[in-house]
């Protein structure tokens, strides 16, 4: 695949593949942190792509593999900072198993 993404699609219709600088991906994703997807700016591309790379990385926790690539990189040069964070999700899914209205 070289230095690009290949993105094949084709479940419910003929395959294509879209390809993609990593770089510009990773940054659509990142940038995409917080917001609605749609309202990702066109810079970093269009956002059903960036939805779908990140779904797609998190269901073969490849994030997991690159953030511990990173973390363990860091750690060589003595540049690891550690700061805790929640996600919404796991928030929201504490709250509905315990029944709690606010967590």
């Amino acid at each position: 695949m070289g230095s690009h993404l290949r993105l094949s699609t084709g479940a419910d219709g003929p395959t294509r593949s879209l390809l993609l600088q990593p770089r510009q991906t990773i940054e659509g994703i990142t940038f995409g942190t917080g917001i609605a997807w749609h309202e990702l700016p066109k810079t970093v591309g269009k956002w059903q792509i960036m939805w779908t790379w990140h779904r797609r990385i998190a269901f073969d926790n490849t994030g997991d593999v690159f953030h511990s690539a990173l973390t363990a990189h860091a750690a060589r040069n003595n540049k690891v900072g550690f700061t805790v964070s929640v996600d919404y999700t796991i928030a929201h899914a504490y709250r509905n198993v315990t029944n709690n209205s606010r967590v």
